[in-house]
Parts: structure tokens; sequence; C-alpha cells
């Protein structure tokens, strides 16, 4: 499968995943197309990188996240953290599409979660793009607006 068709297919199963868990639907797809734009930004700084490991690796990072989110999970009956599962998720979505670099991308999502040595410069990006996106002053406002209308509809 060429690389578009990948990505494209990569992107319907986030979003069907994100789709599980109504209550954070919203927060993880603005987390996700931030994390997106910061990993576009280094794919254009560092040309060495392999960028369809980065985008694919980006756009499946949170893949688990929803049923982390929900404390159940219907692929293996309890809920490791979301970039072991995520990890996981990916490779074997991954490796069902015959995408031949299936474990650097399931490497550099085991990696974002900050628990594991990143091997790869492209693990380094996905870690990277995690730490841009946890500091951006983006979630900050996401975050104090999603305080403020909880407050106020109480």
């Amino acid at each position: 499968m060429e690389t578009y068709g990948i990505l494209d297919e990569a992107r319907k199963f986030t979003w069907d995943s994100f789709n599980q868990n109504i209550k954070n639907k919203p927060f993880h797809i603005f987390h996700t197309c931030l994390f997106v734009a910061y990993s576009e930004q280094l794919i254009l700084q560092y040309p060495e990188l392999n960028q369809s490991v980065v985008r694919l690796a980006s756009i499946m990072h949170d893949i688990a996240r929803p049923d982390e989110d929900l404390g159940i999970t219907k692929r293996i009956g309890k809920v490791p953290p979301h970039h072991f599962n995520g990890a996981r998720i990916s490779k074997e979505f991954l490796e069902k599409h015959n995408y031949p670099y299936a474990d650097q991308v399931s490497e550099a999502i085991l990696c974002h979660g900050g628990k594991f040595e990143c091997k790869t410069i492209e693990a380094q990006a996905i870690y990277d793009c995690q730490r841009l996106s946890d500091s951006s002053p983006a979630m900050h406002s996401w975050f104090i607006q999603k305080d403020y209308l909880q407050n106020e509809i109480k």
C-alpha cells in the first residue's frame, strides 16, 4: 500500500477509536491534530527522518487512549498504559496492511509515554512532539476553557 493510502487508513482507524469515548473525543482530536502539526514541523526541519514512520506514529500515538480513559479494553481484557496498548494495536494494524516499518512506528508510540529510551530518531521525534504538545499554550488554553465551561454549567 502506498504511503498516502496507509496514512488515510490509519487516520480512519484512529478516529474510529476516538469515537468509542464520546466524553473526551474533542480533546483527543484536538491533541492529535496539534501533535501532527508538531510532527510535520520536525519532518521539515530534519529531512533524515523517515517521514511515513513519523506521520503514522503521530496519527496513531494515542490510539489506545479512549480505552485507558474508559478503564476498559475489549482487545486484551485489562488496561495497560495507553502507550503500551497503542504500540501493540498500531503494530497489528500496520502489519495487517503490510506496512514495512510497523516495528518502528510501534516503538515510537511506545516511547512517547516517556518510560523508554528512544532508540531511533523517529521515536525521539514522537517523544518530542508529546512534550511540545503537553507544554503548548494551545493545550493550556484548552484546559482553561474546559474548566471554565464546566464551572459555568454547574
